[in-house]
């Protein structure tokens, strides 16, 4: 199990863009890494299921959480984008996104206890 320090540095690598990171390959490679993309939301769900959380939260932690859902589905969803994989895949990913942010903000997950979360794959 990862300590909160290695949670919060893998997220804060994912929404700064650093190396490896989805966004990265995203745009301006133009690149849906979908190992990239696993990696993405198991930061984000680590960072919700690990990380304590109250009334106040890391601002970088909010825009990340904030903009990562919009920015990807808006780049992705331009004619121009190379999608390589059925459109539902992509639904999928956007969910899953969209389920981390709820749950982020809320600090609810967006399932019942014993769903499989799984990761989204093609």
């Amino acid at each position: 199990m990862s300590s909160p320090e290695d949670i919060t540095a893998r997220l804060k690598r994912e929404f700064d863009v650093g190396e490896g990171a989805f966004i990265r390959q995203l745009r301006p490679q133009f690149i849906w890494d979908t190992e990239a993309f696993v990696s993405l939301t198991d930061a984000m769900e680590a960072y919700c299921r690990e990380i304590p959380r109250g009334e106040e939260v890391d601002l970088w932690a909010a825009e990340g959480f904030w903009w990562v859902p919009a920015y990807v589905r808006k780049w992705t969803s331009h004619p121009g984008f190379p999608r390589e994989h059925p459109s539902d895949y992509y639904d999928r990913a956007y969910a899953r996104l969209d389920g981390l942010a709820w749950w982020f903000f809320t600090t609810r997950p967006p399932f019942t206890e014993g769903h499989d979360w799984g990761p989204v794959r093609p």
